[in-house]
């Protein structure tokens, strides 16, 4: 499947085993340049080096946990309320945007940066 994706640069997190894997292994094998997250290391480095060496692209991996500064992982009607309203007729004035889910941690990251 050619996805015109060749040469862009894709985070996966969670992507130690399981669909985090599969989209990351997916991504690479469309010449994307993958970073697959996990929290822990031994699995991830294993996924990185297998997903590397099957698709000849540029995975790394990085050790991290990105729940939530609440202690939780998000839930999907979170994001979703976000999702169905730029998906509205009342979003039609925006264009060309990117929905970064990614549990609340970059604002959390951008609050302990301003202290």
């Amino acid at each position: 499947m050619e996805l015109g994706i060749s040469g862009l640069r894709a985070l996966v997190c969670g992507a130690s085993r399981g669909l985090g894997f599969a989209c990351g292994a997916a991504l690479a094998a469309e010449d994307a340049e993958v970073t697959l997250v996990a929290r822990n290391r031994e699995p991830l480095l294993w996924a990185a080096a297998g997903t590397a060496a099957a698709a000849a692209a540029n995975v790394s991996g990085i050790a991290a946990d990105v729940s939530t500064p609440a202690g939780r992982a998000g839930t999907p009607q979170e994001p979703g309320t976000a999702c169905a309203f730029l998906c509205s007729r009342r979003a039609a004035y925006i264009t060309g945007q990117n929905l970064l889910i990614d549990n609340g941690s970059s604002e959390h990251a951008n609050r302990r940066a301003q202290l």
